[in-house]
């Protein structure tokens, strides 16, 4: 698709019209390629192009076009939390690799693969060993799989004093941020400095935690995570408290609050969290000790999809 240069002098957001398509986003002054086509990703529309970086803004007013600006040397560009949350509301049941099981020598390649064998968000568990035992990544791993992917990412803070460090992660690439209500004395507050960020605001809570502590969080929530096993490590087993409290969640959360969990999601696990109400499964050492990533993942998705109607 040949590409064609459009120069604005509008304000940055201003809406300009161009052909049949809505440019919704466009900043101001400067030149920038433009590409109108259905792209499932940055890289695919890399590969067509042949331009070495592009960076997608999916027009609201076109349900199949994508507008994509390039301009070299510029910082990724990134969709509206509102954007990525309907996604993924569209996209559920979804599986969530979670890359702190992944091959960190080839984390790029591994990036890839997930990427390329149907993932839509990706997983990533940061950990300072004093909230958890274990310490795992920061800001750097974010940032660095924030260059290399366009998928939404979940950022977890398993962290003391989380408030300190949500403006960094934002900034490091995440868009989904979610902290521990054991970390904070009032939850609330830092769900909406979240969501001012421009990111969308989740909450999780440990198997011992009881569900209940989070109902006055729910209406600042974009996203529940309900561990299913003591946050710090991976390949533990699944507690089966968690389908209790995806019960609860469902049923009296609001409908738009996506429902993650998180712990020992495998094809014998999977299956009763999506009839709980789950949208989101977190699949660490499940995905990355499989010799073909599509085929685990499109395998896990359909079993979430055949067991998302059966209520238990």
């Amino acid at each position: 698709m040949p590409l064609v240069e459009l120069y604005s002098k509008g304000a940055a957001g201003e809406a300009v019209s161009g052909g049949s398509v809505e440019f919704s986003k466009l900043i101001s002054g400067k030149r920038r390629h433009v590409a109108i086509g259905n792209f499932r990703s940055n890289r695919q529309l890399r590969e067509q192009t042949g331009k070495p970086r592009l960076n997608i803004y999916r027009s609201i007013s076109v349900d199949l076009a994508a507008i994509a600006f390039f301009s070299p040397g510029s910082g990724a560009c990134r969709m509206s939390v509102a954007q990525i949350l309907a996604d993924l509301h569209s996209a559920a049941p979804l599986v969530a690799p979670s890359l702190l099981a992944c091959d960190f020598g080839n984390l790029q390649a591994e990036v890839r693969r997930v990427e390329e064998a149907g993932a839509g968000i990706l997983h990533l568990d940061v950990m300072d060993g004093h909230f958890v035992p274990n310490i795992s990544f920061g800001l750097p791993i974010v940032e660095a799989v924030r260059r290399v992917t366009d998928l939404p990412l979940d950022v977890h803070l398993m962290i003391s004093e989380p408030a300190r460090y949500v403006r960094q992660f934002r900034d490091a690439g995440a868009d989904l941020l979610t902290f521990h209500v054991e970390a904070v004395a009032e939850p609330e507050a830092l769900l909406a400095e979240i969501r001012s960020l421009g990111a969308a605001a989740g909450i999780t809570l440990n198997p011992p935690t009881p569900v209940s502590v989070l109902e006055n969080c729910l209406d600042g929530c974009d996203l529940v995570l309900v561990m299913s096993v003591m946050p710090g490590f991976g390949g533990q087993q699944f507690d089966g408290v968690a389908l209790d409290k995806l019960r609860w969640l469902r049923e009296w959360g609001a409908a738009e609050v996506l429902l993650s969990v998180d712990g020992g999601i495998n094809s014998e696990t999977l299956g009763p969290c999506a009839a709980a109400g789950a949208d989101l499964f977190v699949a660490g050492t499940a995905l990355f000790s499989q010799p073909d990533y599509a085929r685990f993942l499109g395998e896990m998705t359909d079993l979430a999809r055949t067991s998302k109607d059966v209520r238990v």
